[in-house]
């Protein structure tokens, strides 16, 4: 409830980043959930700078809620792990066959000195790694067309960015799977 006003009240520091009129773009689709809602880029400094106020009004309960913990890592077990009490509003889940493992924070913790920037020593860019497609291998050229790719069963209706492989050999009725063995 703190930070409600921050969202709704005209007066709030914020809440151009909360517009009630707004653009959707659906590039062709057909149902408005598709859409891309064209929303200001949020300002982090100006959020958490508006937050400060809210943050003493939060309840012990709600600082603990928001706070950074332990991931906890959810797999399938072959042995039933008991009655999994849910809370408050559903039922309990007697059918439970999942194992939580608790992992620390700090294990997720790098030192930036251990992370490595750009290709791993000793990469060859012209050695082929089996499973691992690439460009590298393959002559190519490209075009920016408008030719109507379908996503999501429907065409799309901006420029596509398009591949086309250079100095293939195959015969009109070679299946598609066939001529991508002679590239690869």
């Amino acid at each position: 409830e703190p930070y409600q006003k921050l969202l709704v009240d005209p007066l709030s520091p914020i809440i151009d980043f909360y517009p009630d009129v707004f653009e959707k773009d659906q590039n062709g689709h057909k149902q408005p959930w598709e859409a891309v809602i064209k929303i200001p880029f949020v300002n982090e400094k100006r959020l958490l700078d508006a937050m400060v106020e809210g943050n003493s009004m939060l309840t012990p309960e709600e600082q603990f809620r928001n706070r950074h913990g332990s991931l906890i890592v959810c797999t399938y077990t072959s042995e039933h792990s008991g009655v999994f009490k849910a809370p408050e509003y559903f039922d309990a889940i007697s059918t439970n066959y999942a194992k939580a493992v608790e992992i620390p924070l700090e294990v997720m913790e790098l030192d930036r000195s251990s992370i490595k920037f750009g290709l791993s020593e000793g990469f060859d860019r012209g050695q082929h790694v089996n499973g691992f497609p690439r460009l590298y291998f393959i002559d190519f050229s490209i075009r920016l067309e408008k030719i109507g790719i379908k996503l999501f069963s429907w065409p799309s209706a901006n420029l596509t960015m398009v591949i086309v492989p250079k100095h293939i050999e195959h015969k009109e009725d070679d299946a598609i799977f066939t001529i991508a063995d002679k590239l690869i």
